[in-house]
C-alpha cells in the first residue's frame, strides 16, 4: 500500500490484513492513523496482529505509532524490527558498533542512543530551516494578496526578485 492506494483499496487491505496468514506491506506513511482492527478468533489466539518494522525511525513518536498499530483498543499483538546494517550508518551506527550492540545485547537502547544523537544534530538545521520557510511562505502569501489585487508593479517586483519571468499571454503581441 502507498501514497497513491485509494480510501476504498486501503480499506481492503487493511481488512485483509488482519486475516490469519495474511502479509501485508505498507509504507511508512501507514504508521499513523491506520488501524488493524482484528475480529477474527484464530488470529487473536495466535497472538494477533504482528507488525515488522524495517526501518529505524528518525524519531521515537513515529515509532511508537507504528508499534501501536499492533493491538488497538485492547487488542492483543506483537512488534519487532528488522534492520539492514547499511542502512544504519544514517545514524553513525558503523559495523564495529553492530558488532559492539550485538556483544553487550542492547540493541534497542544502543539504537534509540544514536537516533537520539542523530536528532540532536539535526534539530538545529531543521529549526533553522523551518525559518526559512516561514519566510518563504509569508512572501508568497503577499503575492498572492498582489496578484488578487492587481496590484502588477508589486508582481513584477516579487518575480525579477525571485528570478522567474511573467507568463505572456498568448494573445499580447511581444
Amino acid at each position: 500500500m502507498t501514497k497513491e492506494t485509494s480510501a476504498q483499496e486501503k480499506d481492503t487491505v487493511v481488512r485483509q490484513a488482519v486475516i490469519p496468514g495474511s502479509v501485508t506491506l505498507l509504507t511508512r506513511e501507514y504508521g499513523y492513523g491506520t488501524d488493524f482492527m482484528c475480529f477474527d478468533d484464530r488470529l487473536i489466539s495466535a497472538g494477533g496482529v504482528h507488525v515488522i518494522q524495517t526501518f529505524l525511525s528518525d524519531c521515537l513518536s513515529e515509532e511508537i505509532h507504528i508499534k501501536g498499530r499492533t493491538a488497538r483498543q485492547g487488542d492483543i499483538g506483537s512488534y519487532s524490527m528488522v534492520l539492514k546494517e547499511d542502512e544504519l550508518q544514517r545514524f553513525s551506527i558503523t559495523p564495529t558498533a553492530v558488532e559492539d550492540i550485538r556483544e553487550n545485547g542492547q540493541y534497542y537502547s544502543a539504537l534509540h542512543e544514536h537516533r537520539q544523537a542523530f536528532f540532536e544534530e539535526l534539530y538545529p538545521k531543521t529549526v533553522h530551516l523551518a525559518g526559512e520557510m516561514c519566510t518563504d511562505h509569508m512572501q508568497s502569501m503577499k503575492f498572492v494578496d498582489h496578484l488578487l489585487q492587481n496590484n502588477n508593479p508589486a508582481v513584477l517586483q516579487f518575480l525579477v526578485a525571485h528570478q522567474q519571468s511573467p507568463v505572456k499571454d498568448a494573445n499580447d503581441s511581444a
